[in-house]
Parts: structure tokens; C-alpha cells; sequence
């Protein structure tokens, strides 16, 4: 492993879920160490493993990761249950679906797990959090509270399902060798991890999560399969949320090219450059909206955390905005700044409204900007990541 960031960055928010007051539960603390590397054989970006780290994952894990509102069939969140259900039904031949074995890792609610229960009854998952065990009453699923290996799950499995789960694993590699124990002979794992991959080429430092040790591009998803041991059998992009899709078989006869490496290997390695430059000039508009005495309303704030905390500069006119309706009046750890949503920013419009999200920042604008007056900005995530666009604000 190559070591290199820790210079620029060496502690970030601990966020797992939003809190009732800005400080994280059970004495986890609300900021922990945090640095980045190279993985030298896929050229894969990765967060170096760190025992404090470690130990404070596991307990946020049993208390239930829910950073943005968990999936349910009540919630905006469905929509990637929606979108990786029509993924999974491309990759397997229907007439075979019904009468498979199928395990999911990284069930939440169950709901996902209910969903593919439609097509085949023989399913089962495994979840750490607590918010899973409503999974049977809820959704008559049977999900195990435990981490994955456990003592529950035996034998092999016709399909193995991680909806956004393979980027929480310390060596994403070995758990993808482990699973093959799990895994028949011809059977399947069908996945989806983030795509980073737009934040990688923008500098982007919002897409780091104590939670995720692997920030997959196209291209180190791929490397990361082969070399350990499976072949592609589909691939896709999703058409919700900015995800990779993957369903890969076991092929121990791939070998990964050396263009291959290098490429992911210079996609992981130049984000190190720009996220330094792209920090600099963002902290650059951050005074400049302290200096004039600005207001600032930022939309989907988990994402901005990372930059708030590093730039360490204090915006006395700042506010939070989310409109997902769990989280509302809630705190991110650290931050004393309660969240609120749409109709308190209409009662009571910022000078400035900055959206923070990639792959819904045109979506939320569209929805606000006929409800606010013309003299506030409103800023989405692709301006604010163009050098061009901001050096006009």
C-alpha cells in the first residue's frame, strides 16, 4: 500500500446517523482519524484501516447506520430498492429465479430482501443493525441480526445479494474470496457499490465516510473482481442514485492487465492533487460569504461536513436543509446546527443556497427555486465544482 494524504487530511466527522443533539451516542466520539491509500496490485482508493476506527464502526453498526433515512416502503429511499430489483432480474433467467437459494448481506429493513421474495421464497439475509429486526412482522422476511460470517448461514446459495454494502469491508478482496465458500458453483453475486468516480475527477473530499474503506470507480470495481477471482456476467450503471451494478460468477482464470492497473491506479492517485486545489479554492468562497455577511442554507449536509470541518471556518449564518422528513430538527455529530427542511427555508429564505449533491442537486433545485425570491443564489454541486462557475460566485 502506498501511504499519502495524511498531510492534507488526517481527521474527519465520525457521522453515522443524524443524533438528537450534535453528539454521537455511547461515548463514540464525533470525529476520528481518517487517511487515505493506494491499493498497489487494482489501483484502488482506499481508507487505511485504523483499530480506534474499527472498534466505534462496529458499534455504530449494531446501533444501525442510517445516515440519510434507512429503505422502506414509506420512504424516497425505495426508489434504489426499485431500480436494483429491475438489475437483478436482468442478471438471472426467470424461469430458474423461483427455486433458487438466495442470501443477502446487509438487509436494513428487509424490505429489499421482501421485494425479491416475490420472485423466490427461498431467501434469507444477514444485518448488524437493529433496524432489522422488524424485518419479519414487517415484511415476513427472515433476517438475522448478526455480522456476516455468523453461525446462522450454512451451506451454498444459488445467489448472493449486497445492495451498498461491498465498500464497508476492511479488504473488499478476501470477502469476495470468502463468499465463494457460499457460493455454488454457478451461482451468482449480484452487488452495487457508490460510483465515485464523478467525485474522484471534481477533488471532491464530501464522498469520505469512516463507513467506507473503498471508493470505487468503473474501472477499480472491475480490476477489484478479477483479481479476486470472478468474471462479469453484467454490468450496468443505475439509473437512481449514482451506483455501479455488478453480477460476477466465480472465474478463477482472468488475469487483470497491467493498463488496467495503471489506469485506476492514476484515477485514485490524481485525486489527491485536485482535492487539495478544489479544498483551497472552496475554502476561498467560504470567507468570502463570512467577509460579506452572507447567509448560507446547504442542502443534503451530510455532504458538506467534510469540507466545513476541514476549511475550519466558522459561518455564523449557516443552516441545514434536508427534506427527508426523518431526520428533520435533528443534529449531525459535532455540528450544533439543527436540520431543517423546505418550508422553513421559504419562511425564511439564506442569501445562499448551496445543494450538495451530486445526483439529485438539479432535482432539488427545480423543486425550491419557484418558492424563493430572485436575489438568493442557488448553487448545485456541478457549479460548485467547476472552477469557471466558481470564480463567478
Amino acid at each position: 500500500m502506498n501511504k499519502i494524504f495524511k498531510k492534507d487530511i488526517d481527521t474527519l466527522p465520525f457521522i453515522y446517523k443524524e443524533l438528537y443533539s450534535p453528539f454521537n451516542d455511547k461515548g463514540i466520539p464525533n470525529s476520528l482519524p481518517f487517511e487515505l491509500q493506494i491499493d498497489d496490485v487494482i489501483g484502488l482508493l482506499k481508507q487505511k484501516p485504523n483499530d480506534m476506527v474499527k472498534i466505534n464502526l462496529e458499534k455504530a453498526y449494531r446501533q444501525g447506520s442510517i445516515v440519510g433515512g434507512v429503505i422502506t416502503d414509506d420512504s424516497e429511499n425505495i426508489k434504489y430498492a426499485n431500480d436494483f430489483i429491475e438489475f437483478f432480474l436482468d442478471s438471472i433467467e426467470r424461469n430458474l429465479l423461483k427455486d433458487m437459494n438466495i442470501l443477502e448481506i446487509g438487509s436494513g429493513t428487509g424490505l429489499l430482501l421482501s421485494q425479491i421474495k416475490n420472485y423466490c421464497h427461498n431467501v434469507i439475509g444477514v444485518e448488524p443493525g437493529a433496524h432489522c429486526l422488524k424485518a419479519k412482522e414487517k415484511y415476513n422476511v427472515n433476517v438475522i441480526h448478526d455480522f456476516f460470517p455468523t453461525n446462522h448461514i450454512k451451506g451454498k446459495f444459488d445467489v448472493i445479494i449486497m445492495s451498498i454494502v461491498l465498500e464497508h469491508f476492511e479488504n473488499p478482496s478476501s470477502f469476495l474470496n470468502l463468499l465463494s465458500k457460499y457460493l455454488n458453483s454457478d451461482g451468482l453475486i449480484i452487488l452495487s457499490v457508490p460510483d465515485v468516480e464523478p467525485f474522484i475527477l471534481s477533488g471532491d473530499i464530501s464522498m469520505l465516510f469512516h463507513e467506507h474503506y473503498s471508493y470505487f470507480t468503473n474501472k477499480s470495481l472491475n480490476n477489484l473482481i478479477i483479481k479476486s477471482g470472478y468474471r462479469i456476467c453484467n454490468k450496468s450503471k443505475s439509473s437512481y442514485g449514482g451506483l455501479l451494478y455488478r453480477s460476477i460468477s466465480i472465474e478463477q482464470k482472468l488475469e487483470l492487465s497491467e493498463e488496467d492497473y495503471k489506469i485506476a491506479y492514476k484515477e485514485s492517485n490524481d485525486f489527491f492533487v485536485k482535492s487539495k486545489e478544489k479544498l483551497d479554492s472552496l475554502k476561498s468562497f467560504l470567507n468570502k460569504i463570512v467577509e460579506d455577511d452572507l447567509s448560507l442554507g446547504v442542502y443534503v449536509p451530510s455532504r458538506f461536513l467534510n469540507i466545513l470541518f476541514t476549511s475550519k471556518i466558522e459561518i455564523k449564518k449557516l443552516r441545514f436543509f434536508d427534506d427527508n422528513p426523518e431526520i428533520k430538527n435533528k443534529f449531525y455529530a459535532g455540528f450544533d446546527i439543527k436540520i431543517e427542511n423546505k418550508v422553513d427555508l421559504i419562511k425564511e429564505p439564506t442569501d445562499i443556497v448551496l445543494i450538495f449533491s451530486h445526483s439529485f442537486g438539479k432535482i432539488i433545485r427545480d423543486n425550491i427555486i419557484n418558492n424563493l425570491p430572485n436575489q438568493t443564489k442557488i448553487i448545485v454541486w456541478e457549479e460548485l465544482f467547476s472552477n469557471k462557475e466558481l470564480e463567478k460566485l
